[in-house]
């Protein structure tokens, strides 16, 4: 299958829109399917980083970085595309709430929190080219999120 872009902003829009939506989607979409032991499964989603190339870092905050400054539809494609990541975990945390495996807390920050850790994480490991550092960094996401835990777990 063949694509015609007629310019290079089309190409770029086509990739935000669906490569990176995706990928967003694909990676963290699977949290809404879970049902209990929330933080923990949030983290098995987290550390997963099989075929992840940690020396490219991570494409959404790159494009981020290089083109939400210099026009607008890029600005707002990309913010659509952070706005639903952090939905994601949103949902997920309020779900926890709910059933009783966190504390009641403003899920909306808080997953405004995990992916701005996510995402530093990442290009704390792009910068030294180390994934090595990325587990470090998310260990202590990880000790953070377990303080929100409620002691009948």
């Amino acid at each position: 299958m063949y694509y015609f872009f007629k310019s290079k902003k089309e190409l770029v829009q086509s990739v935000i829109d669906n490569k990176v939506f995706k990928y967003i989607e694909n990676k963290y979409g699977v949290l809404l399917q879970v049902e209990n032991d929330f933080i923990n499964e949030i983290f098995l989603v987290i550390e997963n980083r099989e075929g992840f190339d940690f020396n490219c870092g991570c494409k959404l905050n790159n494009l981020v970085q290089e083109l939400s400054y210099k026009d607008e539809d890029f600005k707002q494609s990309l913010e659509k595309i952070y706005l639903r990541f952090e939905n994601i975990f949103e949902q997920v945390l309020n779900k926890a709430i709910k059933k009783n495996e966190i504390i009641p807390t403003d899920t909306k920050e808080l997953s405004i929190y995990i992916v701005a850790s996510i995402e530093g994480c990442i290009s704390t490991a792009k910068k030294s080219q180390n994934n090595k550092l990325y587990s470090s960094c998310i260990s202590h996401l990880k000790k953070y999120l377990d303080n929100y835990k409620t002691q009948g777990l």
